[in-house]
């Protein structure tokens, strides 16, 4: 399906596990350049290499923060 998605960039809280996860493979595989975040480092990376058979292209960056923090969303944002 083409959802018209191709070279959007989508950023997605929490992705590191369940079904933000499979948004984040969703929107890959419609072509999105996707950031995935999460505050476990190790999640996000068995996370972000799982996703990689549905990003051919390299769209995916896996960004380790802590939005419940003023800290993690202006370093984030900034």
């Amino acid at each position: 399906m083409d959802l018209g998605l191709a070279g959007k960039i989508v950023l997605i809280a929490g992705s590191s596990r369940g079904i933000s996860k499979a948004i984040a493979r969703a929107f890959l595989e419609e072509g999105a350049k996707v950031v995935i975040t999460g505050r476990d480092r190790g999640r996000l990376d068995a996370a972000s290499a799982d996703l990689a058979t549905a990003d051919p292209a390299g769209s995916l960056l896996a960004v380790a923060r802590d939005f419940t923090t003023d800290g993690g969303q202006t370093r984030t944002f900034a």
